[in-house]
Parts: structure tokens; sequence; C-alpha cells
């Protein structure tokens, strides 16, 4: 995936993808409430282990319609910001998180990951969800770095990378359709040294279809 080209091929796939649940993840939204009882598990048990100790502010990387936020961060965090490249997401989100969730929504921003560039000292959380496949290894890293600066020391934030992986016999797998890599976790392990982080936790999706790829998360600092 060394081709800038392929990030304008993503945002022409993702322009033409509804804007509901069943789009945001590709048509598994049956999968949906197992991701986030998942997610919200090996959440609370960093919590427990004195990691993300403040609640102010979260981001949701690549945030879709907002699916991650509402039932997820905003169950754990005052605000939460939503960094989503495509506009018609961001202009169904709010119907879709109702007008609860909406309260707690600091600020969109409607950018690519790669073209972030948060404040130091901001974030106690930043979730990283199916959205690295996207982006070129150094821009992938790149953007970490930035993360890293962008999370709150006080807080003892965290940065969470949660994807879909291939098997190491199989090496990265770049499909053409939404021009996006499928890595392996030797490559993610890569990727994170690069950028300086250091691997807290790595926990391996349940009760997901045997079908799909295998689903990791990473927690980082």
């Amino acid at each position: 995936m060394d081709d800038p080209e392929c990030y304008d091929k993503a945002s022409k796939y993702w322009a033409e993808i509804p804007a509901t649940v069943d789009g945001m993840l590709g048509g598994l939204s049956k999968v949906s409430t197992s991701d986030i009882n998942f997610s919200s598990r090996c959440f609370e048990q960093l919590k427990s282990k004195g990691f993300i100790t403040q609640s102010q502010l979260a981001v949701d990387v690549g945030a879709g319609i907002g699916r991650i936020s509402k039932h997820f961060l905003s169950k754990h965090f005052d605000q939460v910001d939503l960094l989503e490249a495509d506009e018609h997401f961001l202009a169904a989100a709010p119907d879709y998180l109702g007008p609860t969730v909406l309260k707690q929504i600091r600020k969109t921003i409607p950018l690519r990951l790669q073209d972030f560039h948060p404040e130091p000292e901001t974030y106690d959380c930043v979730w990283i969800q199916w959205v690295s496949s996207h982006l070129r290894d150094e821009d992938f890293v790149e953007a970490l770095r930035r993360l890293k600066a962008s999370l709150r020391a006080a807080s003892n934030g965290l940065i969470f990378v949660k994807e879909n992986l291939t098997q190491p016999h199989q090496g990265d797998e770049f499909d053409s359709l939404d021009a996006s890599v499928t890595r392996t976790r030797e490559r993610f392990l890569e990727l994170f040294e690069q950028a300086e982080l250091t691997l807290i936790r790595e926990s391996k999706q349940d009760r997901f279809p045997t079908e799909l790829y295998e689903v990791r998360l990473f927690a980082l600092q």
C-alpha cells in the first residue's frame, strides 16, 4: 500500500456506503454487540489497574456515525470528539446518537487520521478501530506519534487500536475494493515500536463468527 491515490480510492468507496450500523460494519451489524461488550470488558480491566484515571475526554477515530461513541465511549467519558472524514457519516451522526449522547459530543473533526494534529495533553483515551487499514505504514506511525503526545499524563491515558489481522503465513493482504491493507500481528508490533509506543495489553476478540478475520485490541502508551 504505497500509492497515495489509495487514499482517494478509499474516500470514494466510503462515500457510497450507507450511513447505518450495517454500513459501518460491512454488512455485519450482528457483531456490534459482541464487539462493544468485549471492548468494554478490556477497558474496565485496564482502568482497574490504574490506567485512564480521569474521564474528561476521549476521541473516536474514524467514528463513522458514532457507533462506538454511542454504545461505549459516552458511557465512560464526560465528552467525546468524533474524528471522521466522510461528511455524510457526520451528517447522520446526530440522529443516530440521539439527544442525550449528542450533548456529550464536544466537537466533530472532519479530517482523516493522517491529517489529524491534536493538541498535546488533550485526551484521556484515543480509540482507533477498523481505521488503520486505510493508512500507509509511515502515515500510521506518524499519526500514532502525534496521538501519543495528545494523551493526558495526569490521566495515565491510553491509545487503543482494534483491528483485523492476517496470520503470519499469509502476510499483509491488500484489498483493491476499498484500498485497505490487513496486516499481521507482527507488522503491527513493528509499527508500534517505530512510533515509540509501549504495548500495555493485547487481547483477542471473542464471540465473532469464525469465518471473519481475527480481531485484536492493542492498548498502548
